[in-house]
């Protein structure tokens, strides 16, 4: 990059560091007078780098790989189809208006509302992207004028323009950068006469790669920046003629290395706080390994195996019904981003598992392992089985949050959970994202008050690791046990003991120097009509389905609460995708103190016949053991937790 171009991005950078901490108008003065500036030297300034040398220009045509890269699509194929309908009728869909796609700008930007999605995928160039996939689909040539339209359309408006704000903003120049690659072989593929074009394009790639490989520019531990990485490995491998090609291919490597082991944990779980971005991360480290594979380009033996690791946990994020679990910035229609046809291209064993556990049992391997704990990357996963005694689909799965980490998409859920059991997610996360820059978002989805935890009076959980006491899982019962200071000098633990695959017990315990307002939080899913007895909630579905009693077995000083979409404040919401709210059912039992204990049976039913269930609990403060007797329907069964010793389940 140009080192003036380079100053002036830093200048608009720093102008906004203006604005943020001492003055916005003198602030927004300086970059606007930054961005006129800089206009006018890309308008000025050749930044061809040869591509007007004919001879050049036709080694480019010529001699570049004729590989189409992938992208890393936020959706499925099939989720794709009726934007697909509406482009090829020269169409672009906006907030339920019709827009030609002759007359679109990316300077007057098109949304009336803030729709951050689609905002980004608009300026990523996806419509060109996906014109391009329907003519590959269909044998349609159109489809391929449409989008070098587009193409030709957006670099006349766009190329020399300097705002780093949506048209080369981080994100959208990386999903942007893979567009062009897959421009450049179409263009190639038509034996377009049009050379002007074909110098733009190249032009355009150059741009997208200088700018890619600046550091003030690159976002690492993010998972911007593994796209970011992986479109620059890309334009490097795909455009070797381009003076800068190998370092683009050094960087975009070393980039790629460094984010898979400072984002991805030692099990393999990427640390974003959301299996919908473990797999979204999945998939671009996979795209970028399968492009330097074909290209002779190797990865290291690290990078594979955590990349096969990154598949095997995700084996283990898949609920019974085969949606994937929905902590953190994930939704309960959040896609698992793995095409079908991608399965058969993985090099080793972690594929049969995966397979085995998104198909049902109906292919690949069963996994080994009925329950899993992933300490380093903040989950705990708990099953009842994989389908050898009982159908897949009415098994019971919880998933549990351990840890949060200094990365993106964090929210204050440690020891959180969800709850699966007889066909439906019955205790739900809230979700997310909602939308970014909403203070729904800010006030209620991110909060502890929106998850299945310990709330205390308001107060926001401090981003760190929760300390493990304990993790067993065996034939009679898993049990987890962890500690945190997440609450500054207030000490949560939290015990969850599942029983014989069938419930769950929840001992929580919080210690505090001062009296506290202490909540125990439970979101159930939205299908789930409340019924209040005696303390104990009985939730059922009007339309028949599995069932869920939630009972506290210490009742003293203990207050109930219930909600379902409540606004002053927010309570009784889960995300249903951008800006979309649902409402449900939510529990909270109240104790007050500097010392709080809540021990709850969580138990799932089949259908609304609900069994009765009688208890006694005795606590023993000499000890600190915990003495549960319980009778559920014909079964009974006595537990015991002490500190020092395994927890015991005996059947009676």
């Amino acid at each position: 990059m140009h080192w003036i171009d380079r100053t002036f991005f830093i200048l608009q950078l720093k102008s906004r560091i203006v604005a943020y901490r001492y003055s916005q108008k003198i602030g927004l003065i300086l970059e606007n007078s930054v961005l006129a500036l800089h206009h006018a030297f890309l308008r000025q300034t050749s930044k061809n780098l040869n591509i007007e040398d004919e001879a050049f220009f036709s080694r480019c045509v010529d001699g570049s790989p004729r590989i189409i890269p992938r992208y890393p699509s936020f959706y499925l194929n099939s989720d794709e189809q009726l934007m697909r309908e509406n482009l090829e009728n020269e169409k672009l869909i906006i907030e339920g208006h019709a827009h030609s796609l002759e007359d679109l700008s990316w300077i007057q930007d098109p949304f009336p509302k803030k729709s951050a999605l689609a905002r980004l995928l608009f300026h990523s160039l996806d419509p060109a992207r996906q014109l391009l996939d329907v003519h590959h689909s269909k044998a349609n040539p159109k489809c391929i004028q449409l989008a070098l339209s587009l193409a030709r359309n957006w670099i006349n408006e766009c190329l020399h323009s300097c705002s780093l704000d949506n048209i080369w903003s981080d994100h959208a120049t990386a999903f942007r950068a893979i567009v062009f690659c897959q421009i450049w072989e179409n263009f190639r593929e038509t034996q377009s006469q049009d050379v002007e074009l074909g110098k733009s394009i190249l032009e355009a790639i150059t741009r997208h790669g200088e700018i890619l490989a600046e550091n003030w520019f690159y976002r690492p531990e993010h998972d911007h920046g593994v796209t970011q990485a992986y479109a620059l490995l890309s334009l490097g491998l795909l455009f070797p003629q381009l003076p800068s090609s190998s370092k683009w291919v050094e960087l975009g490597a070393l980039r790629l290395e460094r984010q898979m082991k400072e984002s991805v944990s030692s099990e393999g779980l990427h640390r974003e706080h959301s299996p919908y971005y473990h797999f979204l991360v999945f998939r671009q480290f996979f795209y970028a390994y399968e492009l330097g594979k074909e290209l002779s380009f190797c990865f290291s033996e690290q990078f594979l195996n955590y990349l096969m690791d990154m598949l095997h946990v995700g084996s283990y994020l898949i609920a019974p019904n085969g949606q994937m679990t929905a902590l953190g910035d994930s939704n309960w229609n959040s896609p698992i981003l793995i095409e079908s046809f991608e399965r058969t291209r993985w090099p080793v064993s972690h594929a049969h598992e995966f397979l085995y556990s998104t198909s049902g049992g109906q292919e690949g391997k069963r996994p080994n392992n009925r329950s899993a704990i992933y300490a380093d990357g903040g989950l705990a996963v708990m099953r009842s089985g994989w389908g050898a005694s009982e159908p897949f689909e009415m098994e019971r799965y919880l998933s549990v949050r351990l840890g949060t980490f200094e990365a993106p998409h964090v929210h204050q859920d440690i020891g959180s959970f969800e709850f699966y059991a007889y066909g439906e997610m019955l205790v739900v996360d809230s979700g997310g994202p909602f939308s970014y820059g909403h203070p729904m978002r800010s006030e209620y989805f991110l909060a502890s008050k929106a998850h299945n935890t310990i709330a205390i009076g308001g107060q926001a959980q401090r981003i760190l690791q929760s300390h493990v006491l304990a993790w067993e899982s065996n034939a009679s019962f898993d049990h987890l046990w962890f500690e945190h200071w997440a609450y500054g000098d207030i000490l949560h633990k939290r015990r969850l003991l599942f029983v014989q695959g069938e419930y769950l017990v929840i001992f929580d315990e919080i210690i505090g120097e001062v009296f506290n307002d202490v909540s125990q939080l439970f979101h159930l899913n939205e299908s789930l009509e409340l019924r209040v007895k005696n303390m104990t909630v009985l939730a059922e579905q009007s339309k028949g389905g599995p069932a869920l009693q939630v009972i506290p077995l210490e009742l003293d000083d203990l207050r109930l609460k219930t909600y379902r979409g409540a606004e002053s404040p927010w309570q009784g919401w889960r995300c249903g995708g951008e800006e979309k709210g649902i409402q449900n059912g939510v529990i909270e039992y109240c104790r007050s103190g500097m010392v709080v204990r809540f021990v709850t049976l969580v138990l799932p039913e089949k259908t609304n016949v609900l069994r009765q269930v009688t208890s006694q609990c005795q606590w023993s403060e000499s000890d600190e053991t915990y003495d549960i007797k319980l009778e559920i329907g014909d079964k009974a069964h006595h537990l015991a937790l002490h500190p020092s010793l395994p927890p015991r389940v005996i059947s009676l």
